[in-house]
């Protein structure tokens, strides 16, 4: 998404909520000031990618945090609901 837009990040994925679906739509929205150029003027995909890699990244590392705070109880496991 470039900073030029005049739609905000959640009026956007509201729009693409409503137009796409669910395997189709972003999980996150990154502003930028221009889209990367290589020394032909074509999108040089490298830097996205980094960017990509990059917020992958934070979310995954976030999301660990998060479930790191759970204590999960996996004893019963395996076993049928009727067993008990």
């Amino acid at each position: 998404m470039l900073n030029g837009s005049r739609l905000a990040p959640a009026e956007i994925l509201a729009l693409l909520r409503t137009n796409l679906p669910l395997h189709s739509r972003p999980r996150l929205l990154r502003a930028i000031a221009t889209m990367p150029r290589n020394a032909n003027g074509k999108i040089d995909h490298r830097p996205l990618e980094t960017m990509h890699a990059a917020m992958e990244g934070k979310q995954q590392s976030a999301a660990t945090e998060l479930l790191s705070n759970f204590k999960f109880d996996w004893a019963g496991c395996g076993r049928s609901y009727f067993d008990r």
